[in-house]
């Protein structure tokens, strides 16, 4: 058979495979039985190939990895072994090319390695992955002596004590490292199938220790080695077949392999496996649920099967199983491995009895015992939810609660094994819930727990990274509050209606159940009821704003349930996923969070604080121009500008405006300036010259096409129609924007395009048609606000829409478009999402009042943002 039969014999094969493998998916076939007989279909064309090779050396072709397993998805590796024992270098390459290259010339990935025993010897001392693979490996074809000399090198190996423990250790460190690397959670939004916790890994660790222990032995053999429980075997089984069915359409939908279950792909997959859906949970999130549940069986029960091998191969010592084991309280007992169980006799028909354990496990330090884990899993499973109010548990709450040193880890562990939704059913629709918002990474019920860890990690993180957070958090007294706030700030998740009204209702009747008195309870729904308000304020709105400020002061019945409300929305942002939290953000929620706190607790009427810091500031920004400038120049300079701008202005910022504005001598002449604000993570930039009408949207036009992100921009004019206009910057990795080059480009462009010599138009429209963004297709509908009752002076615009280059530039041409100037922006990007707010006056400088008007702006933004 010549080269060129051999790979149209195997492209025929595998387009028969192809077929087989769709049509048994259709069917609702056995998705583990697919892999098997896929094996099977890979194994006769590898055989045949073997068979039709005219050189024949002695010679065995092995299976490894999850081929060698019979875990065969449809574009899984195949990786294959040629063991020889010496045969001539040419013979071994006739033959394995003659394997090899009609998979290959197919476009089909085949690792084939070839080793004499001799090498197998030296590679199962020295490469731990090399010797996992050899122990699943299965012979396809040729000599079975040769694979049982193989066996016994391995079983050789293995049966030493040292070599074994070795192995072992080498095992568990690759697991925590896996874990760190992919995410080091169950519940991401975009879970990896494989390598992620609770993916199939998970249960090849526990096959490989068990294998380690017992080889040669079936994996039935280890499974029931190392799962002593039939019913914890069937679980784990039932689990598998589901991630084996995802996989399976996974690599259906991607026609290739594919295991990161991406948000773009997960719509379609839900509707392959057949999800439809309730309301208001959709199909998508449906097979995500489905999804955690079954990760979280396959998470807990490898754990709890690789720590019972693992105390098997390594014991504790005769010293630890004397010494560390001792009691801890009523029925309460620490082990000899530093974990925590209730007595192997103790019923946990009393609720109290489970409590207690979680109690006693935060307070001490200590994890609790998988094996008690497993029990508690069944007992959930077993008794349902637990209405008990009587005045003990209370109290063992209060002890839980009341302090949040290791709250998370402790929270979480009542997750994993069921107790918090038994005494919390109204978390149950949250725990597993996707947040396709485009920036949540994890599930509402794990960003939660998460949350709490980042209030935890607060007092670690000290005064000198988080001063205002730390600081805050000194002043709370009642901690049990801000836990308990914190742990149900999404609970109305998964429900109709906003989920920060349903939350707060919800939460009033957990507080209840579990003995909160009534001023706690009312500061715990408050803060679930308003855990986005402080986040809006800073983000969408101008803080510097002291009528934003006053009204916000009012809400706050105290200054520690202010504190709660910063430090909840400080948590809540940073437990969101890894560069959401930024310098930045800080900043602002600090800014806001200290401004009120002064309202709240400072001394004298609200006009006597505003007179001394109108005062203060103006000395500070004499004391910075120095002799040379005339005290009355500096109050006549501010006087001309709008009142805001002082206030809004740092003093060095406003002794360099003044010295801009000198250079100003004609219309179309520009002069700038710009400063890194480390501390802020962005570069302010001021631009000086002539108003305009479109001034903004020109601006804006220039920054964007070089590059610069906009954040935050402040406009002023003067009385005598000079334009003093700030904005704030990053670059697209949200650090300050420090390029010199970019900078003088940004320069140059600003002056020609005020200057009249460049039309921004076609810079725009040239630079941006070859920079699109490309972000999956949400098709998320865009949404126009307009509130008059935010400022005294001027109409909030907040505009939400998918980002894209140009956006800002669009909706500030549509502004300008209808007659309305913008006296100041923010703009707030969450990955593909954008909140853009412009404070705006209509063209006699007043608020946006006409009701046409109004309709009018809101359809000419809604044009321009979808165009």
């Amino acid at each position: 058979m010549t080269s060129s039969d051999r790979t149209d014999s195997v492209r025929q094969q595998l387009q028969h495979d192809r077929s087989a493998f769709e049509e048994g998916f259709a069917q609702k076939g056995d998705p583990i039985e697919l892999c098997h007989a896929r094996s099977d279909r890979i194994d006769e064309i590898v055989r045949g190939l073997c068979a039709s090779s005219e050189t024949k050396p002695r010679f065995c072709v092995l299976a490894l990895g999850g081929y060698g397993r019979q875990e065969m998805g449809l574009h899984c590796d195949i990786d294959l072994l040629f063991l020889h024992d010496g045969a001539d270098d040419a013979a071994v390459k006739a033959f394995t090319d003659g394997v090899l290259y009609p998979f290959w010339n197919n476009g089909i990935e085949v690792g084939g390695a070839t080793r004499s025993l001799a090498d197998c010897r030296r590679v199962i001392g020295e490469d731990v992955r090399a010797l996992t693979a050899m122990m699943e490996a299965r012979l396809i074809f040729g000599d079975e002596s040769l694979f049982s000399r193989l066996k016994k090198l391995l079983h050789l190996h293995l049966s030493d004590q040292k070599n074994r423990r070795r192995y072992v250790t080498l095992k568990l460190d690759e697991r925590q490292q896996r874990f760190s690397r992919f995410g080091d959670s169950i519940y991401l939004l975009q879970p990896h199938l494989k390598e992620g916790e609770g993916g199939l890994r998970d249960y090849h660790d526990l096959l490989w220790i068990g294998g380690a222990t017992q080889y040669p032995a079936t994996i039935s053999e280890v499974l029931a080695h190392a799962l002593r429980s039939a019913r914890g075997r069937d679980e784990l089984s039932t689990s598998l077949r589901f991630l084996w069915r995802v996989r399976h359409g996974l690599h259906l939908i991607r026609g290739t392999r594919a295991d990161r279950l991406e948000e773009g792909v997960q719509a379609e997959l839900a509707q392959r496996l057949g999800y439809s859906g309730v309301e208001p949970a959709s199909p998508t999130e449906a097979l995500m649920s489905d999804y955690y549940r079954h990760a979280l069986t396959v998470h807990r029960i490898c754990a709890w099967g690789i720590e019972r091998l693992r105390r098997e191969i390594i014991p504790s010592s005769r010293w630890k199983r004397l010494r560390g084991r001792r009691r801890m309280g009523s029925h309460l007992v620490q082990t000899e491995y530093g974990t925590l169980a209730v007595d192997e006799g103790t019923p946990l028909d009393d609720p109290l009895t489970e409590l207690r354990l979680f109690a006693v496990a935060k307070r001490a330090e200590l994890a609790l015992d998988p094996a008690m884990k497993d029990r508690l899993v069944h007992e959930a499973a077993r008794t349902g939810s637990i209405d008990d109010e009587r005045p003990e548990a209370h109290a063992i709450w209060q002890d839980i609660l009341g302090n949040l040193k290791h709250l998370d880890r402790t929270l979480a562990d009542m997750i994993e094994c069921g107790t918090l939704v038994r005494w919390f059913p109204e978390m149950a629709p949250m725990l597993y819930r996707v947040q396709h918002d485009g920036y949540h990474f994890f599930t509402a019920g794990v960003h939660s727990i998460k949350a709490i860890g980042e209030i935890t990690r607060l007092a670690a993180i000290g005064r000198k990274e988080l001063p205002v957070p730390f600081c805050a958090l000194r002043r709370i007294k009642r901690q049990h509050v801000l836990a308990l706030a914190t742990l149900l700030h999404d609970v109305g998740k998964g429900r109709e209606g906003k989920h920060h009204l349903v939350g707060a209702k919800l939460a009033a009747d957990i507080c209840t159940r579990i003995g909160f008195s009534e001023r706690d309870t009312r500061d715990v729904v408050f803060l679930v009821r308003s855990h986005l308000l402080m986040a809006k304020l800073a983000f969408r709105r101008d803080i510097r704003d002291p009528e934003l400020i006053a009204r916000f002061s009012q809400s706050m019945r105290t200054p520690e349930l202010l504190a709660m409300l910063y430090l909840l929305t400080v948590a809540d942002i940073r437990a969101v996923g890894p560069n959401i939290w930024s310098s930045w953000k800080g900043g602002l929620l600090a800014d806001l969070y200290q401004s009120t706190h002064a309202v709240m607790t400072g001394v004298g009427s609200r006009s006597e604080r505003t007179a001394r810091d109108r005062d203060k500031r103006l000395r500070l920004v004499k004391r910075r121009l120095g002799r040379d400038v005339d005290a009355r120049d500096v109050t006549a300079f501010i006087a001309k500008l709008p009142e805001r701008y002082l206030a809004a202005t740092r003093p060095e910022t406003i002794a360099a405006h003044m010295v801009l504005a000198q250079q100003i001598q004609s219309p179309g002449e520009v002069a700038t300036t710009w400063e890194h604000l480390p501390e802020a993570s962005c570069t302010e930039l001021t631009v000086v010259t002539a108003d305009a009408p479109g001034l903004f949207a020109m601006l804006a036009g220039v920054l964007t096409v070089n590059g610069a992100n906009i954040i935050e921009a402040q406009l002023f004019t003067n009385e005598d129609g000079l334009a003093v206009d700030v904005f704030r910057a990053t670059d697209p990795l949200h650090k300050p924007l420090v390029d010199p080059e970019r900078w003088q480009r940004i320069r140059t462009e600003l002056q020609a395009v005020i200057g009249g010599e460049m039309d921004i138009e076609r810079i725009v429209g040239t630079r941006f048609k070859r920079r699109l963004l490309s972000w999956a297709n949400t098709n998320r509908p865009s949404k126009v606000a307009i509130d008059n009752d935010v400022s005294a002076t001027e109409t909030v615009v907040e505009i939400s829409t998918d980002d894209r280059l140009g956006l800002l530039y669009a909706m500030a041409q549509a502004i300008h478009a209808g007659g309305f100037s913008i006296d100041r922006a923010r703009i707030t990007t969450h990955i593909d999402r954008v909140i853009d707010v412009f404070y705006i006056r209509d063209a006699n400088g007043a608020k946006v009042e006409s009701a046409d008007a109004i309709e009018g702006l809101r359809r000419n933004l809604l044009e321009a943002v979808e165009t």
